[in-house]
């Protein structure tokens, strides 16, 4: 597998060109993009438009009271990234909140003047997640009013952004793109089939009553993505039943492989203003989906997705019947993927005016 902490650089050339006479102008900067993680499919996607080079700095320790030094070393790794690869554009993902302190200091002592575009996910800019500490960092909005653009990724949260006092001149809604992944109109459902659940295993997901779903739906096998470590430390493993497999991280390939080839992809979240990766992933992928019922989410993928309560009968009576109708939402998740795509680049455009004069 290529090391993912190597740059890649993908042009806008690979993808359709931008319309904006100013969005142009945005594009022939240089961009760079870290993120604190191993991988993300975010900026993943939208690197094709945009065309920045994408660096990931994944945390080098695994036990929690190593994090204080592992957050040193990917401190100094983004400090030696810009040095290197001077940008005129950076972009960065938050969480970690205090990334956006770590430029502010870093321009503050001489750095390389840039300009600056926040990627907020959802515990970067709602205090209102279920066990989100990463607002509580002092001064986290003073910083982020300093960069040129701060991300939303929704409209309900870009609305939480503002009333906590993010400017308006700096603020923009940037939704997920949908991942551009093949998609193979011809292929029929999956035999055996397998229900991805992309997890955090954060305290929003409701992974006792989805293994209870799991049960209720024996034929089918449930693989669930993501964390080991915290999905064990939680005792979810030794209580799941047979036809739930923990599969912790998986490479990049793997996982699409898995994404593409699978015959359902759940999302649960019990939090409003939460949107789902991996459901923007199984549109992108063109796969069935059933997701919690929240307003966001009907807002999002209303037009292709089953919808049920976070509760173990409407859920599992959800899972059977997308199960029954796969063809149909395969179809539906294909017509919301050119849709969504439509939007994502008017926003996406909007963004890259905000970088030129």
């Amino acid at each position: 597998m290529t090391d993912p902490n190597a740059p890649v650089t993908v042009t806008p050339a690979d993808d359709m060109p931008a319309s904006s006479a100013k969005a142009v102008q945005a594009l022939a900067l240089k961009h760079l993009y870290i993120a604190w993680v191993r991988f993300q499919r975010r900026p993943e996607s939208m690197r094709s438009f945009i065309g920045y080079d994408l660096l990931y700095f994944p945390p080098p320790y695994a036990a929690k009271w190593a994090k204080p030094f592992g957050y040193i070393r990917q401190a100094a790794s983004t400090i030696a990234a810009i040095r290197r690869h001077k940008p005129d554009v950076l972009w960065f993902q938050s969480p970690p909140t205090f990334f956006a302190h770590l430029l502010v200091a870093y321009r503050a002592l001489g750095g390389r003047r840039l300009k600056v575009v926040a990627d907020c996910h959802n515990m970067g800019l709602d205090p209102d997640v279920p066990g989100n500490f990463w607002m509580k960092i002092p001064g986290t909005i003073p910083a982020l009013n300093s960069f040129d653009v701060v991300i939303a990724h929704n409209a309900a949260v870009g609305a939480k952004a503002a009333g906590l006092g993010v400017r308006s001149d700096r603020l923009l809604v940037l939704e997920t793109r949908p991942a551009p992944l093949p998609v193979d109109e011809t292929a029929g459902d999956p035999v055996p089939q397998v229900i991805l659940v992309p997890c955090s295993y954060h305290d929003d997901e409701p992974i006792e009553m989805l293994m209870e779903v799991a049960a209720r739906v024996p034929d089918a096998t449930f693989k669930l993505t993501g964390n080991l470590a915290r999905a064990q430390s939680k005792n979810y493993p030794a209580r799941a039943p047979a036809n739930v497999q923990f599969t912790g991280y998986l490479s990049a390939e793997a996982y699409t492989h898995l994404l593409t080839n699978c015959s359902l992809v759940i999302g649960l979240t019990t939090g409003e203003g939460i949107q789902l990766s991996g459901a923007n992933e199984a549109v992108g992928a063109g796969r069935p989906m059933v997701l919690s019922d929240t307003q966001l989410l009907r807002s999002l993928f209303g037009d292709a997705a089953l919808f049920a309560a976070n509760e173990t009968a409407p859920m599992a009576a959800a899972v059977q019947d997308a199960l029954s109708r796969q063809g149909e939402l395969r179809q539906a998740s294909r017509t919301l993927k050119d849709k969504r795509e439509r939007r994502w680049r008017l926003q996406a455009e909007a963004c890259l005016e905000r970088l030129v004069p």
